[in-house]
């Protein structure tokens, strides 16, 4: 097992006895910071993070009301990786992953154009995650750390006295001033190792994922309401079953709303959503109630395993085709495009950047929408599932890339210019 904060600092203590997430110094641990576990606490701290939280994004979003775009977007480019924290999805040595500036732009990009920022729909950061593309659990929690920075220099700074755990002043980042509304450089005292600071996460704000996700929203109270709606009316999709009961199936509802559907999901969900208010309050309700911290014991287990490199598939190889079915891996283990839920399956287990999952998505959307054989699409998707491979690895083969995108493009030019937004695609073909 890696080294962790506890033992290189001889702290002589275990996770179970720590009130912050005992992180792993030489790797990044995939867990999130969740907003909504600043809402679920009454303590000061908890209302002073909520508090930075709710004042950023509503200036981040009076910026995009008011046309300051320039302003707008730069609070998003300084919401970078927080690299000191070491939570995240990156595998290895932190790298960098975050917002920073090419995403910044982009994010932006969404929000800019988004009728729900731009209406003023959007109420907390975490409805971005509903409603805005490009927005996962890693922007969030990259987005949450950065603005409560200043609040966990604080907590790290008394956890370090109180342990003893040794600490010097250092460029500690940006912080969030929620009496100016502006970022502001700040110099702390904190711990360091291998010449970067550290900071430390209590254990109770972070969750394996974010207690809002746009597919259980959809599946679980977007369908169901619909379900009712079909059967109150009593339209074309309710089956009358032996004996007079009548039922409406869900997977008949979600294919006549796919089929009239013309955009991706998040935009759907904001249609939806201010139309049907009291739908998204009851869930936005339920995830708030149902945002509790990762119990101890599940915690150690996951602190204990954080070296292992595993790759997470189904165990009937849905996300993969091809070959020989040996422990979930088969052939060549080209991902599976053709089947779009597989595909989306692989890519919300996936280490890949929410923008990339995101655009790989409305990639893999774009070839149902494209006029071609069905043998054609077979092979634009089975092109994309490559790509997608080969954008997992540590360092993708740009002529690899080059090669793929042009296959691609060939086939059906939406989806390669879609890819174009993938900023290794970009490169590989000179694009950027």
């Amino acid at each position: 097992m890696g080294l962790l904060f506890s033992q290189h600092y001889k702290i002589g203590l275990t996770q179970q006895d720590l009130d912050f997430v005992d992180i792993p110094l030489d790797t990044d641990i995939r867990l999130y910071v969740d907003p909504y576990a600043f809402k679920i606490n009454n303590h000061d701290w908890y209302v002073d993070c909520n508090n930075l939280v709710v004042d950023f994004f509503q200036t981040l979003i009076g910026h995009i009301r008011d046309g300051n775009h320039v302003t707008g977007r730069m609070l998003l480019q300084n919401c970078g990786e927080p690299n000191e924290t070491h939570l995240g999805q990156s595998s290895g040595p932190p790298r960098g992953r975050g917002v920073g500036e090419l995403k910044g732009r982009i994010l932006y990009g969404r929000l800019q154009t988004s009728e729900a920022a731009k209406t003023g729909f959007l109420k907390d950061l975490s409805d971005c995650v509903l409603m805005i593309p490009n927005f996962g659990p890693d922007t969030i929690s990259d987005i949450t750390i950065n603005v409560v920075r200043g609040k966990l220099i604080e907590f790290t700074q008394q956890q370090c006295k109180a342990l003893g755990v040794p600490m010097r002043k250092v460029a500690a980042g940006k912080v969030w001033n929620d009496s100016t509304s502006q970022w502001e450089s700040k110099f702390a005292e904190l711990p360091v190792y291998n010449g970067a600071p550290l900071l430390l996460v209590p254990r109770d704000i972070v969750r394996m994922s974010l207690a809002v996700d746009p597919q259980s929203y959809y599946q679980n109270d977007v369908l169901d309401y619909l379900v009712q709606e079909h059967m109150n009316s009593n339209t074309a999709l309710v089956t009358v079953l032996k004996g007079g009961k009548r039922k409406v199936y869900k997977k008949d509802v979600e294919a006549a709303e796919t089929k009239h559907r013309k955009k991706g999901l998040k935009e759907y969900l904001y249609d939806f959503s201010k139309d049907h208010l009291d739908v998204l309050h009851r869930y936005k309700s339920k995830a708030e109630k149902g945002s509790l911290p990762i119990p101890t014991e599940k915690l150690t287990i996951i602190l204990n395993k954080h070296t292992e490199k595993t790759v997470i598939m189904n165990g009937n190889n849905s996300n993969y085709v091809g070959g020989d079915n040996i422990g979930g891996v088969v052939g060549s283990g080209t991902i599976n495009a053709r089947e779009i839920t597989a595909f989306k399956g692989h890519l919300q287990k996936s280490q890949l950047d929410d923008t990339v999952k995101e655009i790989l998505i409305q990639a893999r959307e774009a070839v149902d929408n494209e006029k071609l054989s069905e043998g054609d699409k077979i092979d634009v998707c089975d092109e994309l599932g490559k790509m997608t491979q080969e954008l997992e690895k540590p360092e993708p083969d740009k002529s690899r890339l080059s090669k793929l995108f042009d296959r691609i493009t060939e086939g059906a030019s939406s989806v390669g210019k879609l890819l174009t937004g993938i900023s290794a695609v970009a490169e590989a073909i000179g694009g950027s």
